[in-house]
């Protein structure tokens, strides 16, 4: 019963329980070795085509067994073949197994016993090349991999740290197998045929299915490495404590078989098409005999879930540091969901209830809230919520970027307005905004964006600054304009959502005598709901009966049209492609 009980494949670990954390307790704990005897000695007598070659135990090399028995002669290259690998591939590959394990795995090799099935002296002479330029090579490379999580190996070490034996049999078809016994692997198969023994990918999957070691290396590095970085770059753009409560041992474990692993990549590295390019690069990098940092040749960063999420909290906070909203954030939660249509990203009160984000600017907002991501996340890429949805939900509760471009509008660009007209008509000009025609209550979301971005972006490049430009072009070539705008004592901005272009108008200040200049501008249309430094100096000199020069005629008024146009064409089509998501 005992030898039946050695014989079963080893239980998968459980999964973790209790309620996602950022440091849960690891759910693979690294099982303990069995004590048992030293492996037997694999060294014969003497055979008749010469003296027994036994490369010695321990750390020095392969524990091969060769003395040449045969019942026909080997071919003379068999003799030079086994001498290579017991001076030189052996002992290599040993030292590389046992650098890998953080202990010596004997990698015992029977060839005698081996070769016995062979029926030819060509069929030997493949085994054993077989065996130590493909089959050990494959299996070491595998083994180096698996060991890269300190607690895989520990794993590794308690279940073949005994040995690997090697086995040959001469079935027809190939075949190949494993069997995991105690303390040790017995590695089986036809090793003259390429079809019988594994394939690095196969040690790979071997050592997966048993020791999970590609998943845990992922998720310990994501924990240890991946989350603690993020954390402390939230903190210090928040100067608090706005905790990152993400398990992804917990997202994985309810998974079987291959969806572990890949749930675990894509919690932990890149996919797709930046996948992609980057294995094409370290391909080309190969080909020029370029070897990528192991630790670096699948980096870890989270690619596709904490780091956009963290990114576009972070780009929320760099725009506004003073956003009353965001001084709310009390965490950020990622969880896991089974089906594509319960994936979602949204804002939560304390309670996990789901708050619109609307509720963050009405009249009694919540005292605190959380973001939680939820991802399909076994269901790849489409379980993924897009960086354009996570930006735009905390845009709408946040107002951040529209804050932001609010401010520098206001503090820098239209004091620069002020200051040019205030010199050249010597006298105080002020800048106003209608606010409530630049953002009316029932505008979505997505149109207070919009309007921000269409009047504020880039320093007002498409409001504010062709005014500033404009002014000082028609103060250099219209003298008279000074004398024309004494009265101008304003600046009034405003939007209109149904103005398909922009206008311009005097207007007088009751009875004053003082005149506002009213620009009317159409922000939810973008460039074309606005003027170009071109259309609006025409405006000017139209408005005030100034001439227009020379420089402003002709082909040079005709290429600054054009330019325009161009631009107003573009601006559409931009507008066009970010409306479908681009």
């Amino acid at each position: 019963m005992s030898s039946e009980k050695a014989k079963q494949p080893p239980t998968r670990p459980p999964p973790p329980a209790g309620h996602a954390t950022t440091t849960p307790s690891s759910p693979y704990p690294p099982q303990a070795p069995p004590q048992q005897a030293p492996p037997p000695s694999y060294a014969p007598p003497a055979g008749p085509y010469g003296p027994a070659a036994v490369q010695p135990s321990g750390p020095a090399g392969v524990h091969i067994t060769y003395t040449g028995a045969s019942q026909f002669p080997p071919l003379p290259r068999e003799a030079g073949v086994v001498e290579h690998a017991l001076r030189q591939q052996g002992p290599s590959l040993q030292a590389r197994a046992d650098k890998a394990l953080g202990q010596h795995v004997p990698l015992v090799v029977n060839l005698d016993a081996m070769l016995a099935c062979c029926q030819s002296p060509q069929t030997r002479l493949f085994v054993i090349e077989n065996v130590f330029q493909r089959a050990l090579p494959k299996f070491v490379e595998a083994l180096e991999e698996a060991c890269a999580d300190e607690l895989v190996r520990a794993d590794i070490q308690a279940r073949i740290g005994g040995g690997v034996e090697l086995q040959n049999t001469c079935a027809k078809p190939p075949t190949k197998g494993t069997s995991l016994l105690e303390n040790r692997l017995v590695y089986m198969g036809t090793f003259e045929a390429v079809a019988g023994f594994f394939t690095t990918k196969e040690w790979k999957d071997f050592f997966e299915a048993n020791f999970y070691a590609k998943e845990r290396y992922l998720l310990g590095r994501l924990r240890n490495e991946v989350v603690p970085a993020l954390q402390h770059q939230l903190d210090s753009r928040f100067k608090r404590h706005v905790p990152i409560v993400f398990d992804p041992y917990a997202i994985v474990s309810p998974l079987v078989g291959r969806e572990r692993l890949e749930t675990a990549r894509l919690l932990s590295e890149d996919a797709g098409f930046e996948r992609v390019g980057r294995k094409f690069a370290q391909s080309v990098d190969s080909w020029f005999g370029s070897k990528p940092d192991p630790q670096n040749k699948d980096p870890v960063r989270s690619q596709n879930v904490l780091l956009p999420l963290v990114t576009a909290v972070c780009e929320c906070i760099d725009a506004d540091p003073s956003n009353p909203t965001l001084a709310k954030l009390s965490a950020i939660e990622v969880r896991s969901c089974v089906d594509l249509a319960a994936k979602a990203v949204f804002i939560a009160d304390s309670n996990n209830a789901n708050i619109p984000p609307s509720a963050m600017h009405g009249p009694n907002p919540p005292s605190s809230f959380k973001l939680v991501y939820v991802g399909a996340f076994n269901k790849g890429l489409t379980g993924l919520i897009s960086t354009k949805d996570i930006t735009a939900l905390l845009e709408a509760a946040t107002r951040a970027e529209e804050r932001g471009l609010m401010h520098t509008l206001i503090n820098e660009v239209a004091v620069e307005l002020q200051t040019e007209l205030s010199q050249q008509l010597q006298h105080p000009v002020s800048v106003e905004f209608g606010w409530d025609t630049i953002y009316p209550h029932h505008l979505s979301a997505s149109q207070r964006h919009d309007a921000a971005l269409t009047l504020g972006g880039n320093k007002s490049k498409n409001v504010l600054r062709p005014m500033i430009n404009g002014f000082k072009d028609v103060f250099r070539t219209n003298p008279e304009a000074i004398k024309s705008m004494q009265f101008l004592h304003r600046i009034i901005i405003n939007s209109s959502e149904d103005a398909s272009r922009p206008t311009l108008e005097i207007t007088q200040d009751g009875g004053s005598g003082q005149q506002a200049l009213v620009y009317t501008a159409g922000l939810l249309q973008g460039l074309s709901g606005c003027f170009d430094k071109h259309r609006f100096k025409q405006q000017v000199r139209m408005l005030y009966g100034l001439q227009t020069p020379k420089e402003d005629r002709g082909i040079g008024g005709a290429l600054q049209s054009v330019a325009g146009g161009l631009d107003r064409a573009g601006d559409k089509l931009g507008r066009a492609f970010r409306k479908f998501g681009f």
